[in-house]
């Protein structure tokens, strides 16, 4: 078995995740795999200032948060056929809005 770990940067943009998704098709092929990755490339950092932002009672947490969910949408919307979007879409949302 192989343990295949992918950080920030690896899986920053849909281009990055299309390449990760080879090497996870290409290992998998040859061998059992476990998959592990970060989340996607700058949002630990961005949750982190959009934290403080909220905390020091600042208002431009909620366009941290916002420039985040819409990353996550235009990933999505790059990778995911457009029948399969709507359900990821809506749960990112439910998670920002929990958030």
């Amino acid at each position: 078995m192989k343990v295949l770990k992918f950080g920030g940067s690896s899986v920053a943009n849909s281009k990055n995740i299309d390449k990760v998704l080879n090497i996870v098709a290409n290992s998998s092929a040859e061998q059992n795999v476990v998959v592990v990755v970060s989340a996607l490339g700058k949002t630990t950092n961005a949750l982190i200032k959009g934290a403080r932002l909220a905390a020091d009672k600042k208002q431009e947490y909620l366009e941290v948060l916002k420039d985040l969910e819409n990353h996550h949408f235009k990933v999505v919307n790059e990778l995911i056929s457009v029948k399969n979007q709507s359900a990821i879409n809506s749960r990112i949302k439910q998670l920002f809005n929990h958030l």
